[in-house]
């Protein structure tokens, strides 16, 4: 009795929980999933910290999978379509992230819409659909209770980038002002700027946003995957020569 209480899935998921090593936090997970008496909501919370663990080292397919299994139990589903379509960004996926997030938005609570909003709105202009990003970036503005200069910021250059009439400037100086200064802000500055022409300032924000997301969790730096890799070309460009 002594061992079978020592290799419980809820002791395992405590243990999963308190891992700081991707490796032991995967050995605890699947041993508590392993267990032959399991109910659901467990089950569901012991997958989720083995997504983590692949989210962690990079094993982006892995986490995919292991997001579908949770998907299919049938529990919390919508923060598992959230999980599922950050794997699927940090894959490139963007189409079947987008499928993911409008299933989120629909089935989320309210409080939680603006969120889902906002992710597809990413997804979709990182994926050259910007006229669909503006509707997206729209619905999350009038969702949310906060980050609305961010929120209004990315309509700007979202509709800028779909031929339609935006003010960059001023988007640009109302994201500036927001207090505390949100680390996507840093990103979004630099995209900003590069459409204004202002290429040398866009670069600088975009090495401190890089330098910031190194700090993030594994699965915030999954979810930015897309401007990681955009900072990291853009960030690599020289600016051109001064008359």
């Amino acid at each position: 009795m002594a061992q079978a209480a020592s290799t419980s899935p809820e002791l395992m998921l405590e243990e999963a929980l308190r891992a700081r090593d991707p490796l032991l936090r995967a050995k605890y997970a699947t041993r508590g999933l392993s267990h032959p008496t399991l109910d659901k909501e467990t089950q569901q919370l012991l997958l989720r910290q083995l997504y983590l663990a692949h989210l962690e080292r990079d094993e982006f397919e892995a986490a995919q999978s292991v997001a579908r299994q949770m998907l299919e139990l049938g529990v919390l589903v919508e923060p598992a379509l959230h999980d599922l379509a950050r794997a699927c960004i940090a894959l490139g996926d963007l189409s079947a992230a987008s499928t993911h997030l409008r299933s989120a938005a629909r089935q989320g609570p309210p409080h939680r819409r603006a969120m889902h909003s906002w992710h597809l709105g990413r997804v979709l202009l990182h994926n050259g659909q910007s006229a669909s990003a503006v509707a997206a970036f729209r619905r999350a503005s009038r969702w949310a209770t906060d980050n609305q200069a961010l929120y209004r910021a990315h309509v700007a250059l979202a509709a800028h980038r779909a031929g339609q009439q935006a003010d960059l400037r001023a988007a640009y100086e109302e994201l500036g002002a927001m207090e505390p200064l949100p680390l996507y802000a840093e990103f979004l500055g630099a995209e900003l700027l590069a459409e204004l022409g202002e290429v040398r300032l866009s670069r600088t924000l975009l090495r401190q946003f890089l330098r910031q997301v190194q700090e993030c969790p594994a699965e915030t730096r999954a979810a930015l995957a897309p401007e990681i890799r955009r900072a990291e070309q853009l960030g690599a460009l020289e600016p051109p020569s001064q008359p």
